[in-house]
């Protein structure tokens, strides 16, 4: 089997379907909000941002940035509201 191909079909037919998420590149930085740049063919623009899941404004104060991170138990990161905890080794 051609997996190459197969992949390829795959995508293809998404994006047939307009199923294919494109993401864009975007970098902001904290004592810029709500700015961020964008990224799109080589080119860059500053943009502005309205709408953000950092409803806590952690994103603006490293402070409360890093606050997280002592009440995280070890082999655990937080992104966003969620938490991800890998199982302990079984080594």
């Amino acid at each position: 089997m051609d997996y190459e191909q197969f992949f390829a079909d795959g995508v293809s037919a998404l994006k047939r379907e307009r199923q294919y998420r494109l993401f864009a590149d975007l970098e902001r930085e904290a004592d810029r909000f709500p700015s961020a740049v964008c990224r799109v063919g080589g080119e860059e623009r500053e943009i502005t941002v309205w709408c953000s899941n950092d409803y806590l404004g952690i994103g603006q104060n490293l402070a409360r940035g890093t606050e997280h991170l002592r009440f995280t138990p070890p082999r655990c990161t937080a992104t966003g509201r969620s938490t991800t905890c890998s199982p302990p080794s079984m080594t």
